[in-house]
């Protein structure tokens, strides 16, 4: 497999993978290379025994980052190669066309963090149709991959998720005492507490994040916003927790964090990029309330508006009224809290490892790669 990087949200995915497929007889690699730019910024790479770190170029045109990765010569000889599904990975191309290589891909199947392009669209479609199998994060990625012209044969939904399971661990051996801790810690009082947990830079438009606190801090008496994370505008949050009394950053929080956190706050808000979210908003009972906005990740479709969520349209005073509208109504919170926790156990790693894997010995046994040579 081949990444541009390892996250650390997908090492519980990764190592458990890489145990399944060991069972059937099947061993895994993975080739990565380091993050940059943004990702950089999140100080989330994780190093696995199976990893193997390439030296990635990467190469600007117009604002446009193309990147090329040396794994020619470390695929000869793979039995199959699953690579993300992303036009700007030009070795991708090169793998496409190669007779000897049976490539498998893995991704979204459509746009999500910036405006369709047709050109992007065209190749990604053109790889999906070039490949064996598509591993499609969602359902949605698989109507697209049919609409490519996929059979339904060489389609996997995986329903992409996060290991939420030691969150869970996190939240049932939670006792009072640890919840006024962190209340304590951070300095939260008994007002209305909201939470911001993710990435901190320009996908979260952090401007409305922000602005959303202020406005709710002059209108809710004891309202705070806590924010969780890292990335480019740390900064600018920590700077305005300097001279906002209603503002609260403590960075990154890992599993303990998270089941604390939860049972000190309301709800989860966030104006941008909503994708993986949306299953810790499961496991810790807290609906989001986002926007509309067109680039949300593909995990936003788990999410049921007026039920585990609340999707306001993208317009900062109606963004505003639904948060403030949510927490006046504890009957109506209480309730999608409930749905959110009674969700918690739809998308489970277990399922997604075993349908990966699944598809993994199906994509072996195909045999032939459209367009190239049976193997």
């Amino acid at each position: 497999m081949i990444q541009p990087y390892v996250p650390d949200y997908r090492r519980p995915f990764f190592e458990q993978l890489e145990r399944r497929l060991a069972a059937h007889g099947i061993e895994l690699e993975l080739l990565a290379g380091r993050p940059i730019g943004q990702h950089a910024s999140r100080d989330d790479a994780a190093d696995l025994p199976f990893v193997t770190t390439m030296r990635v170029l990467h190469l600007c045109i117009r604002g446009r980052v193309l990147r090329w990765r040396p794994v020619q010569r470390r695929v000869t000889g793979a039995d199959l190669v699953v690579t993300e599904l992303a036009s700007g990975a030009l070795d991708n191309y090169v793998l496409a066309v190669r007779p000897s290589v049976r490539m498998a891909v893995w991704g979204h199947g459509f746009a999500t963090l910036g405006k369709p392009n047709r050109l992007d669209a065209a190749l990604e479609r053109w790889l999906m149709r070039r490949s064996v199998r598509f591993f499609a994060y969602t359902p949605r990625g698989r109507n697209e991959a049919l609409a490519a012209g996929l059979s339904a044969e060489r389609v996997t939904v995986l329903n992409n998720t996060i290991d939420t399971t030691e969150i869970q661990a996190e939240r049932d051996a939670l006792t009072d005492a640890d919840v006024r801790a962190f209340a304590t810690e951070h300095g939260l009082g008994d007002g209305p507490v909201v939470a911001f947990i993710g990435a901190l830079d320009s996908s979260k438009r952090i401007d409305l994040l922000l602005q959303l606190g202020e406005r709710l801090a002059a209108r809710i008496d004891g309202f705070q916003l806590v924010v969780c994370g890292t990335g480019d505008d740390r900064d600018r949050i920590v700077a305005a927790s300097a001279h906002s009394a209603w503002l609260r950053y403590i960075g990154r929080v890992d599993a303990a964090g998270k089941a604390r956190l939860a049972a000190c706050c309301s709800l989860l808000v966030n104006p941008g990029v909503v994708g993986l979210l949306a299953i810790d908003s499961f496991a810790l009972g807290l609906p989001i309330v986002t926007t509309d906005w067109p680039f949300h990740g593909p995990e936003v479709e788990y999410l049921e508006n007026g039920v585990t969520a609340v999707i306001a349209r993208d317009d900062p005073d109606v963004f505003l009224a639904a948060v403030e509208s949510l927490l006046d109504e504890p009957e109506r919170l209480a309730t999608m809290r409930a749905a959110c926790a009674a969700a918690a156990g739809t998308y489970s790693m277990v399922a997604m490892v075993e349908r990966f894997a699944d598809g993994v010995l199906e994509a072996l046994a195909a045999g032939v790669r459209p367009g190239g040579p049976a193997r």
